[in-house]
């Protein structure tokens, strides 16, 4: 054999070494990786996912259950009979995801499914500032208001529903804030407010005509509170107030002895009436003894009291 062949040899057995080297090490590291059982599950994102990358992390609640398998547009994969006009265009995520040894595919399709049910959704996330996204899963309580991407296709695997990025809830809130700002008329509420001070002014120094103003009110009330202290503190109010407490004292002494003599008269004239009504009586029942009896008892009529 020659030098040149003999070379050739070795350096053909060097690349079949290296060939076998490298096998061997694949088989050794992703060996772990060929025995994982997975489940395929998607998502559908209407925005942009740039940063985001076949291979990256799948998390819920920041725990890695799966990864990023592949990413691409709905329209290849679900809209090839839709016309370009009318397709969706959704960015369809498909996630890797985990599953132990005891799960089998449906097992884990109808844990999905579960979750969904109680609110799990997918969102793409930022890890840290250096521009690298990844899938996160969670329940949320207020997922209703986010509703579900529409769809008109089959999915080839479970589908968790998709959350706005953080980034386009931040441009979404800008752009509410900038709509609402566009809808201020700021011509008609600078006159609202210039209108509000010339009336709060008018209620506080008056207008100068029939509107006197909050400050001479002040003013006039002090003055009604002083022409008040000056008047209780008067001595012949004092005297006055003492003499017409005597009067009623008086009055209602009077009142109570005029009450005791009518109870008196009224008990007189009410002897009187039975007496009269016993005479009537007699007579109606004899009436001759008007003549020929004896004379009536004497009638004592009510003595007149007098004061």
């Amino acid at each position: 054999m020659s030098r040149q062949n003999e070379n050739y040899f070795r350096l053909g057995l060097f690349v079949l070494a290296g060939i076998a080297l490298l096998i061997a090490v694949t088989l050794i590291f992703g060996a772990g990786n060929f025995n994982k059982k997975t489940t395929i599950v998607e998502t559908y994102v209407s925005g942009s996912v740039t940063g985001l990358e076949v291979g990256a992390p799948a998390r819920y609640r920041g725990v890695k259950i799966g990864s990023v398998y592949s990413i691409a547009l709905s329209g290849p994969i679900y809209e090839k009979k839709v016309p370009v006009a009318n397709q969706k265009q959704y960015v369809v995520i498909r996630i890797e995801i985990l599953r132990r040894d005891d799960q089998g595919p449906d097992d884990i399709a109808s844990e999905i499914e579960n979750l969904v049910e109680k609110n799990l959704r997918a969102r793409v996330r930022a890890a840290g500032i250096t521009g690298v996204n990844y899938i996160e899963f969670d329940s949320l309580a207020d997922a209703e208001n986010y509703p579900e991407l529409a769809y008109n296709w089959t999915p080839k695997y479970p589908v968790v529903p998709s959350l706005p990025s953080q980034a386009d809830m931040v441009f979404a809130g800008i752009q509410k804030a900038l709509h609402i700002a566009d809808d201020v008329n700021l011509a008609a509420t600078q006159e609202k407010l210039n209108l509000l001070i010339t009336n709060l002014n008018k209620l506080v120094v008056g207008d100068g005509k029939n509107q006197r103003g909050l400050v001479q009110s002040v003013s006039d009330l002090d003055q009604l509170i002083k022409n008040l202290n000056k008047i209780t503190s008067n001595k012949d109010l004092e005297v006055l107030t003492q003499q017409a407490t005597s009067s009623i004292v008086a009055l209602r002494q009077k009142l109570n002895s005029i009450e005791g003599d009518s109870q008196i008269s009224m008990e007189q004239i009410k002897q009187t009436v039975e007496q009269l009504n016993d005479l009537s009586r007699n007579l109606s029942r004899n009436p001759s003894s008007a003549v020929l009896g004896s004379p009536p008892a004497k009638v004592n009529l009510p003595e007149v009291v007098s004061k």
